[in-house]
């Protein structure tokens, strides 16, 4: 996790160094960094939390889970009230296929976020709100350890979710 942590930074400082992406005229003006300070904390985050549900033995004990039975456990805690995500991503969770959501030990990281660190977040989110103006977007995290991009229609929706799907491809990327 630290070494994924250091190859974002290095990703960011470089992005927003050299200002550029693709296709460059709806983003930010010269003046402004693509990945703005909030970007960057929820995406340290991320790149620190992704793998925080690996099993004995990594990958060879995800082996031995059932992954509908994970996919489900993760669609409980997502749907759980106390939770704030979009429907869009609570029905993602819910209606896809295992395969479709992550591996095991994404979803088991999820979870693991939810049952463990909730209730710190929360505590820190409120402290760093009024501190440093930043704030924890957990749905945006699980989005990027999942590699569920936000859904695009519109072009206000391509102008709404491009730097954070293009956060979520640098944090999940199947390459």
């Amino acid at each position: 996790s630290l070494g994924v942590l250091h190859l974002i930074n290095q990703a960011i400082g470089y992005i927003n160094k050299n200002g550029y992406i693709s296709n460059p005229p709806d983003l930010p003006d010269d003046n402004e960094p693509i990945f703005d300070k909030n970007m960057k904390f929820n995406m340290r985050l991320a790149a620190l939390l992704h793998d925080v549900g690996h099993c004995p033995f990594s990958h060879m004990g995800e082996t031995q889970l059932d992954a509908l039975d994970v996919k489900d456990a993760l669609s409980a805690e997502i749907n759980n009230p106390d939770f704030k995500f979009s429907e869009n991503f609570k029905n993602h969770i819910t209606t896809k296929e295992p395969k479709k959501i992550g591996a095991i030990h994404e979803q088991l990281s999820c979870i693991m976020v939810l049952d463990h660190y909730y209730d710190r977040f929360d505590k820190i989110n409120s402290d760093f709100a009024n501190k440093f103006n930043l704030n924890i977007d957990l749905e945006f995290i699980f989005r990027s350890i999942l590699g569920i991009k936000y859904e695009v229609i519109t072009k206000e929706d391509y102008v709404k979710y491009r730097i954070k799907n293009i956060a979520i491809e640098l944090l999940n990327s199947k390459i």
